[in-house]
């Protein structure tokens, strides 16, 4: 109840023509620093009138904001929301990860590498606990082996320097592998390919503020774009 409150509030507010209002959003950190800032860059030269904020939350914090109201539109990754009532998710691109080695390391030489060819090395990767160690433990469990996780951060510029220095290796997605350091070679998993599904989510349309559906439109050009 809260939640439609708060939605059809904003929609009110935003009613005429995108004149003013609010549009307060929630995202992942890659996406944040990937596909939002140029959604963002958008909506504010096309709708400038209407005040936006953005707030980092890994998936299941987004997803209770956006159902308790205080968000309008999240990001989220592949075990985003399923069937719950009163959201709606719309799919913006399929994010492919891709094997982060140290320039040194003897596999560097192969066009493509497969995950259980790994099975006794050292892993570097976000905590326990978080959408991408979920996905490094199921890619890696097909492969028929549990990955030794040894070093752990939040950030994937972290992550990337510490494979830089040889402390082990790495699946990143490829969002967040823009600027990798020079000591890093990045290469494709032989086999089936891994991904993580990038969705937005929203209040369904009835309680829905235009301007969650302006920067639902806008996303999916940018992601369509390739980011």
């Amino acid at each position: 109840i809260l939640s439609g409150l708060a939605a059809a509030e904003a929609s009110v507010a935003a009613a005429a023509g995108l004149r003013d209002g609010r549009l307060h959003l929630a995202s992942f950190a890659t996406a944040g620093a990937t596909l939002l800032p140029k959604a963002i860059a958008t909506f504010q030269r096309l709708h400038p009138a209407v005040a936006l904020s953005l707030s980092q939350a890994d998936p299941d914090a987004a997803l209770a904001q956006l159902r308790e109201g205080s968000v309008d539109l999240i990001i989220t990754a592949d075990d985003g929301p399923g069937d719950i009532p009163g959201i709606e998710v719309v799919p913006l691109l399929e994010d492919s990860l891709l094997l982060v080695l140290p320039a040194t390391h003897p596999l560097t030489g192969r066009e493509r590498i497969g995950l259980d060819e790994l099975a006794a090395e050292t892993w570097v990767d976000t905590r326990a606990g978080s959408e991408a160690r979920r996905l490094l433990l199921r890619a890696c469990g097909r492969a028929g082996f549990i990955p030794r996780v040894a070093f752990e951060s939040d950030e994937y510029a972290t992550i990337q320097e510490l494979v830089a220095a040889g402390a082990g290796v790495a699946l990143i997605p490829e969002l967040a592998l823009r600027s990798p350091p020079d000591g890093v070679r990045i290469r494709p998993l032989a086999g089936p390919p891994v991904v993580r599904h990038v969705r937005a989510a929203v209040h369904a349309e009835a309680y829905r503020a235009p301007a969650a559906d302006a920067m639902l439109s806008i996303l999916q050009e940018v992601a369509g774009a390739g980011a």
